[in-house]
């Protein structure tokens, strides 16, 4: 989940103003790290979802990309929060989609 890190976070990245801070403006060093596993896995060789279908590539692309995105720990505690709290008012939420995101 840490492709081509910079050795540094995002707080780093904004402070110096750095390129990935401009393009990615929340999460930047974890978009990076989707968009570094997206360019692999579309290279000859390594496109391992080829044979999906638009639909299942999609859905599957965004599974990683929310696995990804997961990993910036300022989301990792406000989604844990947000689910403490579900957890707390012990009421059935789980149909509700952005509900069952707080999972992933």
């Amino acid at each position: 989940h840490d492709l081509d890190h910079r050795g540094t976070n995002n707080a780093f990245q904004a402070k110096v103003d750095a390129p990935l801070a401009k393009l990615y403006t929340t999460s930047t060093l974890e978009h990076h790290h989707f968009d570094q596993c997206i360019m692999i896995l579309q290279t000859e060789g390594n496109n391992i979802l080829q044979a999906l279908s638009p639909d299942d590539y999609k859905l599957v692309v965004r599974y990683i990309e929310v696995a990804i995105l997961s990993t910036d720990l300022a989301l990792y505690f406000r989604k844990r929060g947000e689910f403490q709290k579900l957890v707390e008012t012990n009421e059935e939420h789980w149909s509700d989609p952005t509900k069952k995101e707080l999972l992933r």
